[in-house]
């Protein structure tokens, strides 16, 4: 069981994450304020591609390493 001092700053860390603006976001804030809407627009249609395709070789690793280690546990 979690003591209420690690549960409690773990809901300060999940509340504090979900309202803070990552990266990305700051980024093309800046840009867009700097250089204007034509400027930052690669870059909104580039961060949700980039994620995916992120998510999808992650993701991909991750069933070629368990694959890999299934077969290697059936001729162990």
């Amino acid at each position: 069981m979690m003591p209420f001092e690690q549960l409690l700053a773990l809901a300060a860390l999940a509340i504090a994450g979900s309202f803070t603006p990552g990266p990305n976001n700051t980024i093309a804030t800046v840009t867009g304020a700097n250089h204007g809407l034509r400027a930052v627009v690669p870059h909104l249609l580039g961060v949700p591609f980039g994620f995916s395709t992120i998510l999808v070789a992650g993701s991909l690793g991750a069933a070629a390493l368990l694959a890999a280690t299934a077969l290697w546990m059936a001729f162990q």
